[in-house]
């Protein structure tokens, strides 16, 4: 029988490709049910076949009011450019809805790819960051989402204030459920050389205004400047978490960032233990409640995909392997640019959309952890079986589902 705990409006978020950035930790309105820990397994769920365009790069952050999780944007595998479809995924019913309207109202956000977006629980809406045009501009626009009445509003002044974030892709985003702040971290795109932000960006949920905690001039004890790293927020130690990333070499460093004093403390020992996760980008990073770890989930490693699973245990900065040996047949295959988010929405199932496989770059998903279970959303050249990822010569994906492979938290 399953052991749960109340988990007290708690939800945890972590975007991106999307997510344009990484985990994040949100606080909802309702108590939700979760698991605690128990042993890891997988089973098949098969969906239907209303779905979105292949995609890759695109971000997905969940909605509580409404028990839905939100995918906007993203490259598409054909006919190419970036996307501007709102497509919203319902766990219970296994169904997505395309939520764009025809034609488009005069508010509505261009194509992105490689954005950020976050559920923010004192506003009751989807934030949505940054983000790479189709005329390869970065954006420095904020948008909402109403899922109720599924509108877009941009919360970006025509004329900027000087406190206000640098247009940017991939980079890291997640709330800050401890001070009702959206955080936004370094990415790609920034005038500075060498393109690289190296910044944190407080965004104040009750007056709508940029607060830049950057240091000038930097300490020592501050990260590289680094663009497609993991991040989530840790609401046992109230900190954020940054993983590895790409700074013109891939990294394997972890950083907490302590919202409340602006600092950043370096996790990482001088010489890494057996148990740490590869030098790597685009990786998941989410908060499971019920083991109460953050967990990090594939990514790119040396221009490969790995299967890597790891949980992360702040107190003592150790990195466990959580994934059985060996593994067994229904198992999530490797995932590039896995970024994604965990959310209790209805059902609260974990969702990984990939593409473009044979290059090892899928689509940023949304982790979204359920009472009993969670999913992985996969595709392959013809068919899904046993939760196998086949390439396709062109890295072209059919845009409908295969699959969803749900691995229990309690059995």
């Amino acid at each position: 029988m399953s052991r749960c705990s109340p988990l007290l409006g708690l939800l945890l978020f972590g975007a991106g490709c999307g997510g344009g950035a990484s985990g994040h930790v949100d606080a909802g309105v309702d108590s939700a049910p979760i698991c605690s820990q128990g042993a890891l397994a997988f089973t098949e769920h098969a969906v239907q076949r209303v779905w979105p365009p292949g995609l890759w790069h695109a971000a997905m952050a969940p909605d509580l009011d409404h028990g839905e999780i939100l995918l906007f944007g993203g490259v598409l595998t054909d006919p190419g450019g970036r996307s501007n479809q709102a497509w919203s995924w319902n766990g219970a019913t296994g169904t997505w809805t395309n939520r764009t309207p025809d034609p488009l109202p005069s508010s509505w956000p261009a194509g992105l790819s490689d954005h950020g977006m976050t559920w923010d629980p004192v506003r009751h809406t989807i934030l949505m960051f940054g983000g790479e045009r189709d005329d390869f501009s970065n954006s420095d626009e904020l948008w909402e989402w109403s899922g109720g009445a599924g509108t877009w509003t941009n919360l970006t002044p025509a004329q900027r204030p000087a406190a206000w974030p640098e247009g940017r892709y991939s980079h890291g985003m997640t709330y800050d459920v401890a001070r009702a702040r959206l955080v936004i971290m370094d990415g790609f795109g920034p005038l500075s050389w060498p393109g690289y932000a190296g910044d944190v960006w407080d965004w104040n949920s009750a007056d709508g205004t940029w607060t830049d905690r950057t240091p000038d001039p930097l300490p020592t004890n501050w990260p590289e400047p680094r663009q497609s790293m993991a991040v989530a927020f840790d609401p046992v130690r109230q900190r954020v978490l940054m993983f590895g990333g790409w700074s013109n070499i891939p990294r394997d460093d972890a950083w907490e960032w302590d919202g409340v004093s602006g600092a950043w403390t370096d996790r990482t020992p001088a010489v890494r233990p057996t148990a740490w996760p590869s030098a790597g980008l685009w990786t998941a990073l989410v908060f499971d409640p019920g083991r109460e770890r953050l967990v990090m989930l594939g990514g790119e490693v040396t221009l490969t995909t790995t299967t890597e699973i790891w949980e992360w245990n702040g107190a003592s900065g150790a990195w466990t392997d959580p994934a059985p040996v060996p593994l067994p047949a229904v198992w999530p295959p490797e995932a590039g640019d896995a970024r994604g988010s965990v959310g209790c929405s209805h059902e609260r199932d974990l969702v990984l959309r990939r593409a473009d496989g044979a290059r090892g770059r899928p689509a940023r998903g949304h982790l979204d952890l359920g009472m009993r279970r969670v999913s992985w959303l996969g595709w392959a050249g013809a068919q899904l079986t046993d939760g196998d990822y086949r390439a396709v010569g062109n890295g072209v994906y059919p845009a409908y589902p295969q699959a969803i492979l749900k691995p229990s938290c309690c059995v």
